[in-house]
């Protein structure tokens, strides 16, 4: 089934391990993760598109080229940018399973970016409160929207009952 299976059919083994070695992101994220993801996750259409447009700048590199610190640096410009850290601790999720999965299809050996740690997200943020003056405009705001869509109702079931529709 491994290499001495490729080796019986003819097939030579370091031809497919250097041409994993030359696949860059962007085709091994079109032509191998892409359509595994779409078919296997939930949402992997949403993940694909993830990582193509916020990884758009490591699409041309070989899967090798790809390192910790390359997303080391690319998340500090996200965080600097106002990215929240779950967001990118999100994008960067998807990236290292994507590659983890290149990993367990010995596409590469190792994923490059494994010792990428997550950033510290607060789980104890403050919890705010309605001032008084906040709370009673809410709350009269909230009066006046009500208001408007009773007054609506009425007029619709108005105009119905004059033409004998049935009233909602």
């Amino acid at each position: 089934k491994g290499i001495v299976g490729d080796v019986a059919r003819g097939l030579d083994p370091s031809i497919s391990r250097k041409k994993a070695r030359g696949e860059t992101l962007k085709s091994y994220l079109k032509q191998t993760y892409g359509p595994w993801v779409v078919s296997h996750r939930r949402t992997g259409q949403c993940t694909l598109k993830r990582l193509d447009s916020l990884f758009a700048e490591f699409q041309n590199r070989k899967l090798t080229e790809l390192s910790s610190w390359l997303l080391e640096k690319w998340r500090s410009q996200k965080l600097k940018r106002g990215f929240k850290p779950a967001t990118v601790n999100r994008n960067i999720g998807a990236l290292k399973a994507a590659l983890s999965k290149a990993v367990e299809w010995k596409i590469i050996e190792v994923n490059p970016i494994s010792g990428v740690k997550p950033c510290r997200v607060d789980d104890n943020a403050v919890v705010r409160f309605l001032a008084e003056d906040e709370e009673s405009r809410l709350c009269s705001t909230l009066e006046a929207r009500e208001n408007k869509m009773r007054d609506e109702r009425e007029s619709a079931n108005g105009w119905r009952r004059e033409r004998s529709y049935p009233e909602l």
